[in-house]
């Protein structure tokens, strides 16, 4: 599923059409950043430590929520997270507290929430 916090959704819900409402009042979808537990997971795989990421010795499956945006401040909130370089949905230092070529205590229950947040 394709990122749904654009520039153009942007654009729909934060301007009025032509009834003098927005565009777009609800949004549910994925964004840019849902990626990074999938580039975690491979990263600590490729370094060997594929095993320490095991469910019962299967490999795991890890859910994670779509974002809902029911008003132009919720959509705005959502879509600063999905575009911003420095304050993201998952930050440089959160992937790095589950990366364990960083810190090597980390374990599956911590990738866990930080997948699942």
């Amino acid at each position: 599923m394709p990122n749904l916090f654009t520039e153009d959704t942007y654009e729909m819900f934060n301007k009025k059409g032509y009834n003098g409402k927005e565009r777009i009042d609800y949004l549910v979808g994925k964004y840019g950043a849902i990626v990074a537990p999938s580039f975690v997971a491979m990263k600590n795989a490729l370094e060997g430590f594929a095993e320490d990421y095991r469910e019962d010795g299967s490999a795991f499956r890890l859910q994670q929520s779509f974002w809902t945006a029911d008003s132009v401040d919720e959509f705005n909130k959502q879509y600063a997270l999905s575009i911003g370089m420095y304050d993201n949905t998952y930050s440089v230092e959160d992937m790095m507290e589950v990366l364990k070529s960083y810190t090597p205590e980390t374990n599956f229950e911590k990738f866990r929430k930080f997948t699942e947040k």
